[in-house]
């Protein structure tokens, strides 16, 4: 199949691709516009449709396949995945995401594809044209025809930036935004060179991770391609008050039609005509009484969107700059935009707010440095009287006059916006929210994320899936806040929590955990990094041997060569100079530790034990201990350029975001705020898993690293260790002490947290016959109650993979939401 197409002149598809071109997910997408808005200035732009766009995206990934002589398994799953990776995003685009708080089509792509249950799709759900989904059907047929098995699941997880290929279409630079910047552009009246996506491309071909610090590239096409991405948003930001102006009618229709009931599903799985006509048709008898009572003297859905497509321009009444980026954030949540127009909002005036960032600097770098500005618009003229407004402006204005000026009244909404930010009343806990957040919680399906895998730097016991505490602050709407996870282990709360713009304070008693955790969140720079990269066999020999543990196994943990060789790699660590990299290194050591013994490979229960060799061995055997050690730093710092990459993609700096986060080594059931530095009652959200019942020996499964690392701290954090699994044959006692831990937990919960501050656990009940009869959770949440938090909501969510507590494997554990009183 031979397509024309305005960027690159001619693209040649593979037989095997068209019919994925007319699935229904696929063809929905003829109808979604690569633009957020049926522009009227950029009037070429409102053309342009999603579905020409991912066809461009696979031409491209056709390309990089070709110049990277991938295997033809690989080459389908990167093309597929670049055909289909935008199959979730809705009408207008980003403006749907910009009014439903939670919704992001990145993940709910992968959710399509790989058919799990959400409150927005699901596999038995018509998807467009009466039609249900076919892409996973599908994938059988052609895999026959082909002589290949296409993995669909693969290809999912390859839209959200997973596997060893998916930084090609989710990552800092990639398929998707090299051909969507330089498509954009084009239809914005920019010169392009048509060339750039290829040159781009070409230049991939040598990554095998998702290239970092593009803000410092010498790469001309590169660059060239940042200077479209400025430009192109700077035409955004700085276009005509019409053009504005209909962005913000159109948000406000789509508000307002969710307010008075129209679902989530049939606003996203529409096209953009499509939309218009739901809303438009959208009758009044469906309104709850709530809705009719709020909405009964406005102006009609029909009204309003026959008005909008007639091209009425609403006049801008109120412009307030945010300046600073962090001040932004606050304000970006779609819950703000909602709340200023109620506030605002009266039966005879209905402004549409809309919150515009700025996403372009004037230097052509690629971070966002600056905020941007909540604009308000109205139909009809510029002029607002007094009785039109809410009495709290009235008041504020002080004037006898029938009319108020707009300086006065911006300044007046100014003033309101600017005093409330710091409590943000938007994100009250009000009836209508918490059925929303129930909404959304619910929405997610079974929790399961069995596709979803921890990229960790180091192995760690029972680690919760990173999918968890990302879809929390999603669906509790708790981006941009203080988060803190209590038992943070390895920081996969804290992890996700930076990614979404949080300031996060990660806590564990075991200092192999914040080591862990640490590494991952403090920045290296570039330097830093081609520093690690660089070691080899030969810096790491010159070091002196001067450590070994003094411990009577030791040499049946590890050969006397193999030791002698780890003794050298502490050396070296101990002479590289700064702290950052050096708790990097420490950590890729203590990683390799257990692959370093007869052990190697075997969960934690075996060094929990002090078991270091089977029956059948009576010595280990030698491991080169330096060949391990520097396959872990390769791989690390891979991970951690991944992780990087993600704020690169969004304009951010990692290093900046990075900062935003905290870990410390404490006894977290015993630590009131002022050991995390908070004032009391500051904290937004807690998330955590806390440690189930004798079922994990979190400290002593940890050994070797205490043995080379800590000698003095194993005792120490064992004894701060909640319900250790060591603690299993003195059952009686032990549920009693883990009840005492869990109740300090909470009370001390309930001095970090905020009034109806939400409290967010991820709790299993031990399996073993003598606690069967201990009701754990049910006590747990009588404990929490008399601690004043309230159940909010709870699932249990099968464990699909790798989360091992100990010898027995869980098969549910329970999600919870409890709020404070």
């Amino acid at each position: 199949m031979r397509f024309v197409d305005i960027l690159y002149g001619s693209i040649e598809m593979p037989d095997w691709i068209i019919p994925f071109l007319k699935i229904p997910e696929f063809a929905r997408l003829r109808g979604v516009r690569l633009s957020n808005v049926d522009s009227y200035e950029f009037k070429d732009f409102g053309g342009a449709t999603r579905w020409e766009h991912c066809i461009g995206v696979a031409h491209l990934a056709i390309r990089i396949s070709k110049k990277r002589n991938l295997s033809k398994a690989d080459s389908v799953h990167l093309i597929l995945a670049a055909l289909l990776h935008d199959v979730a995003t809705p009408p207008f685009a980003h403006t749907v995401e910009y009014v439903l708080e939670g919704y992001d089509h990145e993940l709910e792509s992968n959710r399509i594809l790989n058919a799990s249950d959400s409150d927005t799709s699901n596999p038995g759900f018509v998807i467009y044209a009466s039609q249900l989904p076919q892409f996973r059907n599908l994938c059988v047929k052609v895999s026959k025809l082909i002589g290949i098995k296409i993995n669909p699941d693969a290809i999912a997880e390859m839209v959200t930036g997973g596997g060893d290929l998916g930084f090609l279409i989710n990552g800092s630079i990639d398929l998707d935004n090299i051909d969507n910047v330089s498509r954009a552009s084009l239809f914005l009246g920019i010169n392009v060179n048509k060339m750039i996506p290829y040159d781009i491309v070409d230049w991939l071909v040598e990554y095998n991770n998702p290239p970092t610090d593009l803000e410092n590239t010498n790469n001309k096409s590169v660059k060239e391609w940042i200077s479209y991405k400025n430009q192109m948003y700077s035409k955004f930001f700085s276009s005509n008050d019409e053009e504005l102006g209909r962005q913000a009618f159109l948000q406000h229709l789509i508000r307002r039609a969710y307010k008075q009931g129209l679902s989530k599903k049939v606003i996203v799985w529409n096209t953009d005509e499509g939309l218009l006509n739901t809303i438009q048709s959208f009758s009044e008898k469906h309104l709850s009484s709530e809705a009719v009572n709020i909405f009964k003297n406005s102006v009609p859905l029909h009204e309003l969107v026959e008005r909008y497509r007639l091209l009425e321009g609403p006049v801008k009444i109120i412009e307030i700059p945010i300046d600073s980026l962090e001040d932004f954030k606050i304000i970006k949540n779609p819950s703000f935009a909602s709340w200023l127009e109620d506030q605002i909002s009266t039966p005879t005036f209905e402004p549409f707010v809309m919150v515009n960032a700025k996403r372009f600097n004037d230097e052509n770098s690629l971070f966002n440095r600056e905020g941007g500005v909540i604009q308000i618009f109205k139909l009809g003229n510029s002029e607002l009287k007094s009785g039109q407004l809410p009495k709290w402006i009235n008041e504020e204005g002080a004037t006898n006059l029938n009319t108020i000026n707009s300086k006065t009244l911006n300044t007046i909404v100014k003033r309101k916006v600017l005093s409330e930010m710091p409590n943000k009343p938007w994100l009250s806990l009000t009836t209508k929210r918490k059925d929303n957040i129930k909404a959304n919680l619910e929405g997610v399906g079974n929790w399961s994320f069995r596709l979803s895998r921890n990229e960790g730097l180091h192995s760690y016991p029972a680690t919760f899936v990173h999918a968890i505490p990302a879809t929390l602050i999603n669906t509790l709407g708790l981006k941009g806040e203080l988060i803190i996870d209590t038992f943070g282990g390895t920081g996969q709360t804290a992890t996700e929590a930076v990614k979404n713009g949080c300031k996060v304070i990660s806590a564990d008693n075991n200092i192999v955990a914040t080591m862990i955790a640490k590494a991952k969140l403090s920045y290296l720079s570039k330097p830093q990094r081609k520093f690690l990269l660089g070691i080899d066999e030969s810096a790491i020999s010159r070091s002196n041997k001067k450590f070994i543990p003094k411990v009577d196994n030791i040499n049946r943990w590890h050969d006397k060569k193999t030791q002698q060789e780890l003794s050298g790699i502490l050396s070296f660590i101990e002479e590289c100079g700064n702290s950052k990299t050096k708790n990097f290194l420490t950590v890729c050591f203590s990683d390799i530790l257990t692959s370093c013994t007869a052990r190697k490979g075997l969960e934690h229960g075996y060094f929990a034990d002090n078991t270091p060799l089977s029956k059948a061995d009576d010595a280990p055997q030698y491991e080169d201990a330096i060949k391990h050690f520097i396959n872990k730093i390769n791989k690390n710092v891979a991970i951690i350029e991944r992780f990087y990459s993600y704020f690169e993609r969004n304009g951010l700096s990692a290093e900046s975001e990075l900062s935003k986060a905290k870990v410390l080594h404490l006894d977290t059931s015993k630590s009131d705020p002022k050991a995390y530095g908070l004032e009391p009652n500051s904290v937004a959200g807690i998330i955590t898993s806390p440690p189930y019942l004798c079922m994990a020996d979190y400290t002593l499964g940890q050994r070797l690293s205490y043995y080379w690392l800590f000698p003095d701290q194993m005792t120490e954090d064992y004894k701060c260790e909640i319900g250790p699994r060591r603690s299993r044959t003195q059952n009686g006692i032990a549920i009693q002490k883990y009840f005492d831990d869990m109740r300090n937990f909470a009370k001390q919960s309930a001095l970090l947290l905020k009034q109806n501050g939400f409290l967010s656990t991820v709790i299993g009940a031990p399996i073993a016959e003598a606690y069967k009869k201990s009701k754990i959770i049910e006590e747990l949440d009588v404990i929490f109650k008399q601690e004043g938090f309230d159940l909010f909501w709870e699932t249990s969510r099968p464990i699909s993979w790798h989360r091992n507590h100990g010898y027995a494997r869980l098969k549910e554990e329970r999600v919870a939401v409890h709020i404070l009183r």
